[in-house]
């Protein structure tokens, strides 16, 4: 009988740890026997099966895990350098800083486009043979993929919501789209003369073809159409060329324009600029409006404040390392002229003295700023541009490596 409380988990991790991490060594070699004995090996391993059963509750979710323990480490050792969403010890900034590097000598021609609505259309058995496992692992995940746990298409539709594929799913994505940076730079290896590679940045669902010339752009489209075509997905790519000069294109809610910089006497140069894109600041302005019109009725600006706090937040989060100053300013106005009308709603028969002093206050130098009192202690709304004094410059990002956890 296994007692809970008296298992040695340190020990469990550093067995699958030490399982995978000869895994990805004989994935990087090319030891697909080797590979294959190990996954089974930890397929089988009571340190695996406890450590899932610990991270999830449900059957379905604990063979998920485990699946995942076995396939991350082979296919970590064969992912593109330019891929980056939802692997391990990669972050969301990592392909923002990639295209703004990609971008630094020059305007260049963009197809930039996500997948996702596009997933829908995935032969899994094409996935499948892709995958290239033994057979029990490719049973286990083949039951996944009839029962719809493994839809794809869903997931990437649905990400914020609990999905029941949601462990799996991320690892399936970046095997299926796999091998598109391959074709791009092998056909830009064909071309005489040319010095640049051609970019391909992706992140999950979510990609960007980069280069300066726009007959070499078309001819890297079709090869990505062709790579579609393989796995069942169908999409014409042409309406999604863009250059990078204003207005820029879109990427993970991020808008990413160049400007050319004038200068006497020298080489054109140009800057990138990086800002939420005007979508992604509609949808948030319209969640904060949505939620201060909610609380107009008899709720305390405690409850409101306590609401609103972490909206804020994890959206400042996101983008406060790219150019979001302006963009924080106008937020935070546009806030304070709602919050100072949901004020006036509720005590329209008293005087402006009255509830400014009631609703607000001044906090580290700033004034009209939105505040309440929990136990004689006041309460204070967070605002968008309280996260510049912790902006890193961009640049900080570029050519940061971060090193894999299974090296």
């Amino acid at each position: 009988m296994v007692v809970w409380a008296q298992i040695n988990w340190r020990k469990l991790e550093r067995a699958v740890y030490k399982l995978q991490q000869r895994i990805y060594q004989a994935s990087s070699r090319g030891d697909v026997k080797v590979v294959r004995k190990l996954q089974k090996t930890l397929l089988n391993s009571w340190s695996a099966k406890m450590l899932a059963i610990r991270q999830v509750r449900t059957e379905y979710q604990a063979q998920q895990l485990l699946i995942k323990l076995a396939l991350e480490p082979e296919w970590e050792a064969k992912f593109e350098s330019h891929s980056y969403g939802f692997r391990p010890g990669k972050t969301y900034m990592d392909p923002i800083m990639a295209i703004k590097e990609a971008m630094r000598y020059g305007s260049k021609y963009v197809i930039s486009v996500n997948l996702a609505q596009h997933f829908e259309q995935i032969d899994y058995e094409k996935l499948l043979s892709k995958i290239n496992t033994f057979p029990k692992l490719r049973r286990q995940i083949r039951v996944g993929m009839k029962s719809g746990i493994y839809n794809l298409n869903s997931w990437l539709l649905n990400q914020e919501i609990i999905h029941p594929g949601s462990l799996l799913s991320p690892l399936l994505v970046n095997i299926a789209l796999h091998g598109m940076e391959k074709i791009v730079r092998e056909y830009g290896k064909t071309i005489p003369g040319k010095k640049e590679e051609i970019t391909l940045i992706r992140h999950g669902s979510e990609f960007a073809l980069l280069d300066s010339e726009f007959d070499v752009i078309i001819k890297a489209k079709i090869l990505i159409e062709k790579f579609l075509s393989d796995l069942g997905i169908q999409i014409n790519l042409e309406q999604t060329l863009k250059g990078t000069k204003s207005p820029g294109f879109n990427f993970l809610d991020f808008n990413i324009r160049q400007y050319e910089i004038k200068t006497h006497s020298q080489p054109q140069r140009y800057q990138t600029f990086i800002q939420p894109s005007q979508e992604a600041i509609k949808t948030h302005y319209g969640e904060l409006a949505q939620e201060i019109d909610k609380f107009k009725s008899c709720q305390s600006q405690l409850d409101l404040i306590k609401r609103l706090n972490p909206i804020i937040t994890r959206w400042s989060n996101y983008y406060f390392p790219v150019n979001s100053a302006k963009t924080f300013q106008k937020l935070d106005h546009l806030m304070t002229l709602k919050l100072i009308a949901w004020v006036k709603a509720r005590h329209n028969h008293k005087s402006t003295k009255q509830w400014v002093e009631k609703y607000f206050g001044s906090k580290d130098q700033a004034n009209w700023v939105f505040r309440a009192f929990e136990e004689s202690q006041p309460v204070y709304l967070t605002y968008h541009h309280g996260f510049l004094n912790a902006v890193k410059q961009c640049d900080t990002y570029i050519k940061t490596s971060t090193p894999n956890w299974y090296s």
